[in-house]
Parts: C-alpha cells; structure tokens; sequence
C-alpha cells in the first residue's frame, strides 16, 4: 500500500505537503533556530560530527557517539534518535540519558556485549506546521512523505538519515539486524514514518510522538500507510496541551485498524 492525499484539490503532490520550505529572509523564528544551531555541537554530547552534502547542496551533520567496546569483532545494535523541533540536539541526548545509556543497555540480550552505536542525525531549519515560534525551526520534514529510494524528489531528511546509517555500518562495528529508530515529538513522527517505509529497521520505540500522517494542523493529512510492518511502541502523556496524545494514540489505532498483524 502506498500514499494517499486526502484532499487532492488541496494538495499538489502525491506525498502529502510540499517538501518543507526555507524560513523568510530575517524571520525571528528562523533567525532563532539558526542562533540554536550555533550551540548545536556534537561535542556537547561527547561525540564525532559527521558530515553530509545533500541533493539540494545543504551541508548536513549528524552525531555520533560510539562506545568503546564496540568493534568489528563485537558489533553493536546502532539507535537512531531523531530530535525534537526547536531546541539544541545534542542537548537532548543529554538530558534523556542517552549518552550513558550508549555504553551499558542491554538491547542483545548478550551479557559480553553491552551498549550501542548512538546516532544522532541533526534536523534543518525548515517550515513546519506548528505553533510560533516552532513554525519555522530545527527538526524534521515528515509532512512530504516521500519515502520511495527509487524517488529523484526523495524527502531530504529521510535521503540523510539513510547517509548517515550507511556511513556508520560501512565502518563494521553495527550489528545490522538490530538497527532501530527513536525519537521525540517532530523527530518521534520521522522516526515511525521511517520504520514503516524502511526494511532495515528492526523497530522503532518513540516518545510524545504526534501523528505522521494526520496531525492536528496538516493541511494534506493522508491515510496511515506502511511499506514494512515494522513493530512500533510510542510512549507519552495520559494528555497534554498539545494534543500529542490524542494524535499519537489515533495513528497507532488507524494503523492496527489497516494492519491487524502489525
């Protein structure tokens, strides 16, 4: 099954919306996600940078944060956290334990092989469909869902998180058949879209995730689609401001509902 735009009047291209679009010359939302952007060093995180040139010429980065025992003789899960919009990732890493998690959770079952890879793909300052400031911010396009690799209009976010997966496994020390994506809020949304349209990815465990598909704000939601049916768990609040609750909870029932074997 693929996608399908709910108001095709609406909406001009197959994906849903249009590829997100740059912030306006001197936007204070925009001008604040690249102030954050400055902060936004790896480094903060005791990690590598990597580095990425889109199709689009823009210059990509990510975060790496590979344990010490992880080798091409005792390979590691790899976890791909996809950050929140608006604020600093690395400083996300941080505050949610991940950094420290990286080098002792147990996600083999494998006593002799603690830990994983941790990477950390850093969003573009984009437009998305939320409330100022976060309308124009850090974080992730899940809006144009063009998942096909086949695709020239792939969606340039999924295009760096693919980059950056395979620049990290090319170094043998991933174990391929535990690759799983997480994330919060915007980057939680990427993070199941992802999952779902991704053969490679074992599972994706999120939090406070809004729907992918049919947020509460989306001019072009579409019906809940999946090319894999990858296991998916999304934690978050009983409700919240937000919404995230009740849009979260409707994607994964939406989806039980097309997919009972999911």
């Amino acid at each position: 099954s693929g996608p399908g735009v709910s108001d095709p009047q609406h909406c001009a291209v197959p994906y849903g919306d249009a590829p997100a679009q740059l912030p306006p010359l001197g936007s204070l939302s925009g001008t604040l996600a690249d102030l954050i952007n400055l902060f936004n060093q790896c480094v903060q995180a005791g990690g590598e940078t990597l580095s990425w040139t889109d199709a689009q010429g823009e210059q990509r980065k990510a975060c790496l944060i590979t344990p010490p025992q992880a080798s091409s003789t005792s390979k590691l899960p790899l976890v791909v956290f996809l950050q929140g919009s608006l604020f600093p990732a690395p400083v996300q890493l941080i505050l949610n334990d991940w950094v420290s998690q990286a080098r002792t959770a147990d996600l083999t079952g494998d006593p002799q092989r603690p830990g994983f890879v941790l990477l950390l793909p850093i969003g573009r300052n984009t437009h998305h469909f939320y409330p100022f400031p976060n309308n124009y911010a850090l974080g992730f396009d899940n809006w144009y869902r063009d998942l096909d690799r086949s695709s020239a209009g792939l969606n340039l976010d999924v295009a760096a998180v693919d980059q950056f997966i395979a620049e990290v496994e090319g170094r043998g020390i991933v174990d391929s058949d535990r690759v799983y994506t997480t994330g919060w809020s915007n980057g939680a949304a990427l993070a199941q879209l992802y999952a779902l349209n991704t053969p490679a990815i074992a599972a994706s465990a999120v939090y406070s995730s809004p729907d992918p598909l049919t947020d509460f704000d989306d001019p072009c939601e579409q019906t809940p689609f999946a090319t894999v049916l990858t296991p998916l768990m999304d934690i978050h609040n009983a409700c919240d401001i937000g919404g995230i609750c009740q849009t979260g909870m409707k994607f994964h029932q939406d989806l039980a509902r097309r997919y009972p074997g999911l």
